[in-house]
């Protein structure tokens, strides 16, 4: 049988059945070899290496058998329409097609790989046009669909995969590379401890449905883990979904977890991380470990930004939540790191929309100045303190505030100080009369003595209104100190990022203090 298409190899030409009855290993491997000594293209034109390029390795209607694994030449495109290959054994042992190192202009068309350990691997060392498209890829019963191992040493890789899906696959995908797209798919996630899709670089996925099977014990399943670039560098990678669909079957998890850090050295030229979710359908409850949010943090990027979006319910751990490793209170305050989710993911009332500290972070879709609105409007950050009474006259509430350490010099200051407002609500005496109340501005501020930083509490009356039977009595504060030192209002070392600050004021056991936090005061208990 002889192949039309000119610089094309045809397997059945050199004697593979495609018949499931035998091994075809051998003779495939025989035409990608041959496939290679193809020159489609010449560096002549030019010359460069952007036109060079070899053969085509057709493969016509059929079930391969592959036994070991097919090492693809430099620059080989492989045909796979209608196209079954089937491991031998097909018990995950065994790695399909390997092009590491050799991927260039690659183009795969097709191909359904059954029972592999990884069905594809890629990597490049080339810097200059390394381009690959995956097109009508099906990996069935595989431990890893396509991995792209590392491209440490040439990161200018565009890989396009479309029209693919991915049957009882743990992961389809690892990915590396600058720029990976993801389009017109099905993933299926078996339920393991781990993701569908690994991502260490920026990667685009739209038009995707993603199907949940159950949970399986002991497992964290999630869709996406978004990772930094070989996990030191800033920037260069991200997510970014639109007109996809999340899970809506039993087991449904969450759509990231991210990893990526966010690069706050605005210095050096700023490469922000980012995760943006739009137009989709997030459906992430009902996991069977309780885990139950759309974005699992074990670090927090630059941006943050879910919109447009539908299905999302009951999810007991808000939009965003942290993992119990990152504590997200260590984070400073930054402008280059913001969370915007539009009032579409406000819809349902039976959940929190994000841990409490990150609401910081967050950005609105009717105001840019988030602190104010959430301390205000939202709720999310004022906290109520009941009062524990010293004596009939006089009663106190201790927070422990968290706050950032400095260098001890003049000029690392910045991140010493913090305001509020303390909103104090006196008791009433007896069967009858008015409560008191009185609004406060508590500030601290950070300074230098000549030998160290101190940091100095403060606190101004802003107004008040008398309680009582005839409005006379009015709750005022006696002193702000810190810890157990009781004598008023003094300075204090910087000797503790965790320190408790004690309001003292005039009233009983039924009075309490509410902090509305204005500035730099978002770490407190």
């Amino acid at each position: 049988m002889e192949d039309v298409n000119r610089n094309s190899v045809n397997v059945l030409t050199l004697g593979a059945l495609g018949k499931n009855v035998s091994d075809d290993t051998l003779f495939i491997q025989q035409a990608v070899t041959k496939a290679a000594n193809y020159m489609v293209q010449s560096n002549q034109v030019g010359g460069t290496v952007y036109y060079t390029g070899n053969g085509t390795v057709r493969f016509p209607t059929g079930i391969y058998g592959i036994s070991s694994t097919i090492t693809v030449p430099y620059g080989v495109n492989l045909d796979m329409t209608n196209a079954i290959f089937v491991a031998i054994p097909s018990n995950k042992t065994l790695d399909g097609f390997n092009m590491t190192g050799n991927t260039f202009r690659n183009n795969i068309i097709g191909g359904t790989f059954v029972g592999f350990k990884t069905a594809l691997t890629f990597s490049t060392n080339n810097r200059n046009t390394s381009r690959l498209l995956l097109d009508g890829i099906s990996v069935h019963n595989c431990n890893i669909g396509i991995d792209m191992t590392s491209f440490s040493s040439s990161r200018s890789t565009n890989l396009t995969i479309k029209n693919f899906q991915s049957i009882s696959t743990n992961q389809f995908l690892k990915t590396y590379c600058d720029m990976t797209h993801l389009t017109d798919g099905w993933i299926e996630h078996t339920g393991y401890n781990g993701a569908s899709i690994y991502n260490q670089g920026f990667l685009k996925a739209d038009n995707i449905i993603f199907v949940p099977s159950p949970t399986q014990a002991g497992a964290r399943p999630r869709w996406i883990d978004n990772y930094n670039v070989n996990d030191i560098q800033p920037g260069e990678r991200g997510v970014s979904i639109s007109h996809c669909r999340f899970g809506g079957e039993s087991g449904s998890c969450p759509v990231i977890f991210n990893y990526a850090t966010a690069d706050l050295e605005i210095i050096r030229g700023y490469s922000a991380s980012i995760i943006n979710i739009e137009n989709s359908i997030i459906f992430s409850s009902g996991s069977s470990n309780g885990e139950s949010a759309a974005i699992v943090l074990f670090a927090i990027p630059n941006r943050i930004s879910i919109k447009n979006c539908s299905g999302i319910s009951n999810l007991t751990n808000g939009m965003i939540t942290c993992d119990s490793t990152f504590n997200s209170r260590n984070v400073p305050n930054s402008r280059l790191i913001s969370i915007f989710l539009d009032s579409t993911n406000k819809g349902a009332t039976t959940f929190p929309l994000m841990d409490d500290d990150l609401h910081r972070f967050l950005m609105t879709d009717d105001t840019p100045f988030n602190a104010f609105r959430q301390t205000f409007k939202d709720g999310k950050f004022y906290k109520r303190y009941r009062a524990v009474s010293t004596d009939n006259i006089t009663a106190k509430v201790t927070f422990k505030l968290v706050s950032p350490t400095s260098l001890a010099n003049g000029m690392e200051q910045r991140d010493h100080g913090f305001s509020f407002f303390a909103s104090i609500s006196s008791s009433i005496s007896g069967n009858f009369g008015y409560k008191s109340q009185s609004l406060y501005l508590v500030t601290l501020t950070g300074g230098h003595d000549g030998t160290s930083i101190k940091k100095r509490l403060s606190y101004t009356l802003l107004a008040s209104h008398g309680g009582g039977v005839s409005f006379g009595t009015h709750a005022t504060i006696s002193s702000v100190h810190w810890g157990s030192d009781y004598t008023g209002n003094k300075d204090a070392d910087v000797s503790s990022t965790e320190e408790n600050v004690t309001i003292t004021f005039n009233g009983g056991s039924n009075s309490n203090i509410t902090i509305l936090p204005l500035f730099g005061i978002d770490n407190y208990s």
